[in-house]
C-alpha cells in the first residue's frame, strides 16, 4: 500500500515548515513588545503627535529632487530644493548630502509621482525599525547557543533594545525628519547592517556574503562620510588580512573548524579571490565619493566651503574655519564635550531637563557652530555602560563571537570619532557613536546574561535604561517643540499649554507666551 507521505510528500514538508515558523516565533516573541514600544514611541515623535505619516515637512524634499535628478543623469537639483544649504556652482545648485537617501528613493518617486517631500518620517521609522533587529541580532549572535532562554536573558534583552531604540540618540533624530537627521540615521543603520553581514562573513566566509557587506559599507559610507568611514576602514583592514591570506598559499580545502585568529576570520576557500572582490568594494566605495564630488564641484572635497552660500553670504564663518571642515585641534574639545558626564541642564519648566549651548573649550578650537547637544555617559547611561562591559569579552576573545565583534567595534569608533574634528558642536553628530555604542553595548548585555546576581543586574539595567528614555525624549520634544525651526506655531503652542496645565497642577506660575519663530 502506498503511503500518505508518499502522497502528498508536498504536505509533509508544508508541516515541518509552518512547525519551523511556530517554533521560531515562540523563540522570539519575548522582544517583540519593546520593539513596539519602542517604534510607537518615535512614530510619535515623527509625526509630532498628529500621526500623518506622509505629512510634508519643511527641508525634507531635498532628496526626492536629488532622485529625479539621478533618474535623468544629473547631480544637481533646484534651488528650492536645497535652499539655504545650496552650493552654487557653474550656474547650478547642489548639496553636499551623500547620494544613499536619494538611491533609496528613486523607486518611490517613479512609482509615486505627486508623493516628493513626503517619504522622510517613513524612510526614518524604517531605519529605526532596522536598528532594532540588528541590535537584537547582535545580541542573539553572542550567545553561544544562539538562544535567549532564560527569563533573566530575555527581561535584559528587552531592556537593551528599548535602549537602542528610544533610550539613545535615535529618537532625537526621529523628532524632526528633515535631511540632516535622515543622512546621519541612515549612515549609522547601514552601519549596523554591515556588522550584521561582516559578522556572517566572518563566520562562514562567500563570496555573496561579501558582497553584500560591501553593498553596506557603500551605502552607509555615501550618507554619512563620518559614520560610514568606519564601515570602509573595517573592508580596508578585512582585505589586507585576505591578501595576508592569500600570501601564504592557504589551502585549497582546510578544516571548517579553523580558529581564525584574532579577528576571528574562518577558513576561506580562494582568498585571492575573496581579496580582489574586497579591494574592488573598496575602490569603487572611495572612487564613487570622489567622482560624485568631482561631477558636483570640480574637486574631490565633499565640503568646499568656498561654494557653500551659508558662508559665502557671511565672510565670518569663513574666516573662523579657514575654508575648511576638519580641524585636528578641535578633538579635545569633541571629546570633552561629547563624552564628559556633565552636559546636562535643568530648567523649571516641563520636560526640566536639557541640553546644553557652550562647548567644554579645550586649547583654541576653530568652532563655527555649537548647538544644544549633551554627552553620552550622560544622556545615554544605559548604552554607555553596556559598552563598558563589553570591553572586557572583546579583550579576551574566550569565544570566536566575540573575536568577530572586534573589527567592527574598533573601526566603527574610529569613523565616528572623525566627527570630533568638524567645527560644529551639535546633539545629531552624537548618533556618528551609535553603531560603535551598539556593537560594544551588546557585548556587555551578552555579558550580563551570564548567570549570576539576576536581581542586581536586572535593577540596575530597568533603572538606567528609564533615565535614558525619559532624558532622550525629553531632549527630543524640546528640540522638536521649542528650539529648531519649520515647526508649526501650533505645535509650538503645545508645548506651552502641557507645561500650563503642568505649573497649574504643581501651583506653580503659568510659563511666558511662546514667540513666533523664523
Amino acid at each position: 500500500m502506498t503511503s500518505h507521505a508518499a502522497i502528498f510528500p508536498a504536505s509533509r514538508d508544508g508541516d515541518h515548515r509552518q512547525g519551523a515558523a511556530v517554533a521560531a516565533w515562540r523563540r522570539h516573541a519575548f522582544v517583540v513588545p519593546p520593539m513596539l514600544v519602542a517604534l510607537a514611541v518615535c512614530f510619535w515623535f515623527a509625526t509630532a503627535g498628529d500621526g500623518h505619516l506622509f505629512y510634508r515637512e519643511y527641508f525634507c524634499g531635498f532628496y526626492d529632487a536629488q532622485a529625479r535628478s539621478i533618474l535623468h543623469g544629473r547631480l544637481d537639483v533646484p534651488s528650492k530644493a536645497i535652499g539655504f544649504e545650496a552650493f552654487d556652482h557653474a550656474g547650478k545648485t547642489y548639496g553636499y548630502f551623500g547620494v544613499t537617501p536619494a538611491l533609496l528613493r528613486v523607486p518611490l518617486v517613479m512609482a509615486f509621482a505627486h508623493m516628493d517631500g513626503r517619504w522622510s518620517r517613513t524612510m526614518m521609522l524604517i531605519a529605526a525599525a532596522i536598528n532594532l533587529v540588528c541590535a537584537y541580532r547582535l545580541v542573539l549572535y553572542l550567545k553561544p547557543s544562539h538562544r535567549i532562554e532564560t527569563d533573566t536573558e530575555k527581561i535584559l534583552t528587552c531592556l537593551f533594545v528599548l535602549c537602542a531604540g528610544i533610550g539613545s540618540t535615535t529618537v532625537f533624530l526621529v523628532s524632526r525628519t528633515y535631511v540632516y537627521h535622515e543622512a546621519i540615521m541612515w549612515g549609522a543603520t547601514f552601519a549596523l547592517l554591515f556588522t550584521d553581514r561582516l559578522l556572517a562573513y566572518l563566520a562562514a566566509p562567500s563570496l555573496s556574503v561579501l558582497a553584500t557587506v560591501g553593498a553596506c559599507a557603500f551605502l552607509s559610507f555615501h550618507a554619512r562620510a563620518t559614520a560610514g568611514a568606519g564601515t570602509l576602514l573595517a573592508m580596508c583592514m578585512l582585505t589586507l588580512v585576505l591578501i595576508v591570506r592569500a600570501s601564504r598559499n592557504q589551502p585549497s580545502n582546510p578544516p571548517s573548524h579553523s580558529p581564525g585568529g584574532v579577528l576571528g576570520l574562518n577558513t576561506v576557500r580562494r582568498p585571492g579571490v575573496h581579496a580582489m572582490l574586497a579591494a574592488g568594494i573598496v575602490i569603487i566605495t572611495i572612487g564613487g565619493y570622489f567622482a560624485i564630488n568631482y561631477a558636483k564641484f570640480e574637486t574631490f572635497q565633499g565640503v568646499p566651503v568656498r561654494l557653500y552660500r551659508m558662508y559665502t553670504t557671511n565672510p565670518r564663518r569663513m574666516k573662523i574655519t579657514g575654508g575648511r571642515q576638519f580641524h585636528v585641534e578641535n578633538i579635545p574639545t569633541g571629546l570633552a564635550s561629547y563624552f564628559c558626564g556633565n552636559a546636562l541642564s535643568f530648567g523649571p519648566e516641563f520636560p526640566w531637563v536639557y541640553m546644553v549651548e557652550r562647548a567644554r573649550v579645550l586649547g583654541s578650537p576653530a568652532l563655527d557652530v555649537v548647538e544644544p547637544y549633551s554627552g553620552i555617559p550622560v544622556s545615554m547611561p544605559a548604552l554607555f555602560l553596556l559598552a563598558l562591559a563589553g570591553i572586557q569579552p572583546l579583550l579576551k576573545g574566550t569565544t570566536p563571537q566575540t573575536r568577530r565583534l572586534r573589527l567592527p567595534a574598533i573601526t566603527l569608533l574610529l569613523g565616528g570619532g572623525v566627527v570630533l574634528a568638524t567645527v560644529g558642536i551639535t546633539e545629531r553628530y552624537l548618533h556618528d557613536f551609535y553603531p560603535w555604542l551598539v556593537v560594544l553595548a551588546s557585548a556587555g548585555a551578552a555579558r550580563l546574561t551570564v548567570r549570576g546576581h539576576e536581581r542586581a543586574k536586572t535593577a540596575l539595567l530597568v533603572w538606567l535604561t528609564a533615565v535614558s528614555v525619559a532624558l532622550n525624549c525629553a531632549f527630543a520634544l524640546y528640540f522638536q517643540r521649542e528650539y529648531v525651526w519649520g515647526e508649526p506655531q501650533a505645535k509650538r503652542e503645545e508645548l506651552v499649554d502641557a507645561r500650563r496645565a503642568i505649573n497649574h497642577i504643581l501651583h506653580r506660575p503659568p510659563p511666558p507666551p511662546v514667540t513666533e519663530q523664523p
